[in-house]
């Protein structure tokens, strides 16, 4: 409920990094839907920096020096099972490590 109750607010910009894919995540994992305006950082990094290969958000925060520790990733890569299924101990640090390098990117650094 409480993370229902965050995604419901309609005066709140919601900021990610690729934010298609965090609205399918709380769709499955939470089964709610944001209602407020959409801030796309990876749409925002293709348009300022136009001309590179990648705009994963690892590759935009190697670009910003703002590199991030990446046990999930190892996880997914190891073990082939979708992002929904990785342990609680490895998705929290993953969580909070892209909203704090997507709110980074958002302020236009």
């Amino acid at each position: 409920k409480t993370i229902q109750l965050l995604c419901s607010n309609k005066n709140v910009i919601y900021c990610a990094h690729n934010i298609f894919f965090e609205l399918d995540f709380l769709k499955h994992q939470f089964n709610t839907e944001i209602t407020g305006e959409l801030y796309d950082t990876q749409v925002f990094e293709r348009i300022a920096h136009n001309g590179f290969t990648s705009y994963s958000l690892e590759a935009c925060a190697i670009r910003h020096k703002k590199y991030k520790f990446v046990p999930m990733v190892r996880w997914l890569e190891e073990t082939k099972k979708p992002h929904h299924e990785a342990p609680l101990d490895l998705i929290i640090p993953y969580v909070e490590t892209d909203a704090a390098l997507s709110l980074y990117l958002s302020s236009g650094s």
